[in-house]
């Protein structure tokens, strides 16, 4: 009776370390299930969803394909940048803002009209182009979206009177004249170009950043 007694004590002992042993086994095995699904990867630029990218103010809202002509009457006109060039000359960046909800397109060069502070014409010479005019600004089609797009333009003179151009007077104000319209932007100006005479670049999508040469 003894022997038995001893054998069943020792029995039961080794019985619940193997119920145990299986229980944690089942536990483990229900505890794991399908393997997790990765997570999606997301990406932080606009650029990765489908959604539309924003169209940037001073672009076309049709890439590539030119607006329509941007009349003077839609138009609001600005100097933003005066600067120097060798020969003691004298350059200015206008901005033009295109004050309508529709996009529309400036091609080719402006044409301008000094004013006195009376609004009297003053000798007005513009040439397309010229040494004074840096040759990375070239002729283009700018397109200006609608409410606040914006195309530019660089002016080049010299203002010290010489023989041949012995008067420089100052044009507070001008016009500017765009190709496709008979309407002209009158502005603010501060031009003191001797004889008249001034180079033009073309028209360029925004404002182009304050140029010397």
């Amino acid at each position: 009776m003894t022997s038995t007694s001893s054998n069943a004590r020792v029995g039961t002992p080794m019985r619940l370390v193997g119920l145990l042993l299986a229980l944690g086994l089942c536990l483990a095995a229900c505890s794991s299930g399908p393997p997790a699904k990765k997570a999606a990867v997301k990406h932080g630029t606009t650029t990765t969803t489908t959604a539309p990218v924003p169209v940037s103010t001073t672009s076309s809202t049709v890439p590539g394909t030119p607006a329509p002509p941007c009349q003077g009457s839609a138009l609001a006109g600005t100097e933003v940048s005066f600067g120097t060039a060798k020969g003691e000359a004298a350059t200015v960046i206008v901005a033009l803002t295109n004050t309508t909800k529709a996009a529309c397109s400036l091609t080719g060069y402006p044409k301008l009209q000094l004013l006195d502070a009376k609004g009297n014409t003053l000798a007005t010479t513009v040439q397309n182009g010229g040494s004074g005019i840096p040759t990375t600004l070239t002729a283009n089609t700018a397109n200006l979206g609608g409410k606040g797009g914006q195309a530019s333009f660089m002016l080049y003179w010299s203002p010290v009177p010489t023989q041949s151009d012995p008067t420089c007077p100052l044009a507070p104000k001008m016009t500017v004249s765009v190709p496709g319209s008979s309407k002209t932007v009158s502005m603010a100006a501060e031009i003191n170009a001797c004889g008249g005479i001034i180079q033009a670049s073309p028209f360029q999508l925004g404002v182009i950043p304050a140029v010397t040469t």
